[in-house]
C-alpha cells in the first residue's frame, strides 16, 4: 500500500482550485476568488500548463484568458526571474496579451504546423522554473 503524503500548500491550491470551479458555467470562474485565491490560482494554471506543454499550450488552451495577468502574479510571488522571462518574451514577439486568436487552432495540425511555429517558444520553455517554492512562500504569507 502507498502512503501519499499531501503537503499543506498542495491542499490550499487544491481548494482555491474547487472554489474556482463554477458548476453553472462548467468552467472556472476567478470572480469568486479574493485577491490573493486569485494569484494562486492564476500561477498555479500557468506553471501547470508551462510544464506540461510550454507557453505554446498556455496560450492556445482555454487558460490564456488569463495571459494579462501572469506578469503581475509572478512579481507577487517573488518569482522574478520568470517574471522577467515572460515579460520578455511578449514584447520581443509583439503578444496583445488581450488578444490571443492567432494562438486558436481549428484542428492539431493547424495547431502543429501553425501554431506551434509562430515562434520560438523553446527557449521560453527550457528557461521556465516551476514555482512551487515561490508559490508555497506565498501561500504562507499571504493565506488566512
Amino acid at each position: 500500500m502507498f502512503n501519499f503524503f499531501v503537503s499543506k500548500t498542495d491542499k490550499i491550491i487544491e481548494e482555491v482550485m474547487d472554489k474556482a470551479y463554477n458548476p453553472d458555467l462548467r468552467d472556472d470562474d476567478i470572480s469568486q476568488l479574493n485577491d490573493v485565491e486569485r494569484v494562486i490560482f492564476i500561477v498555479n494554471v500557468f506553471n501547470m500548463e508551462v510544464l506540461n506543454g510550454g507557453i505554446c499550450q498556455f496560450f492556445s488552451n482555454s487558460s490564456g484568458e488569463y495571459a494579462p495577468f501572469i506578469s503581475e502574479c509572478l512579481e507577487k510571488i517573488g518569482s522574478i526571474e520568470n517574471k522577467k522571462l515572460f515579460d520578455n518574451f511578449v514584447k520581443e514577439n509583439n503578444i496583445d496579451l488581450h488578444d490571443l486568436s492567432v494562438f486558436k487552432a481549428s484542428d492539431i495540425p493547424d495547431y502543429s504546423y501553425r501554431v506551434c511555429k509562430l515562434y520560438d517558444y523553446e527557449k521560453f520553455d527550457a528557461n521556465y522554473v516551476e514555482t512551487d517554492d515561490e508559490l508555497a512562500k506565498y501561500i504562507k504569507k499571504h493565506y488566512k
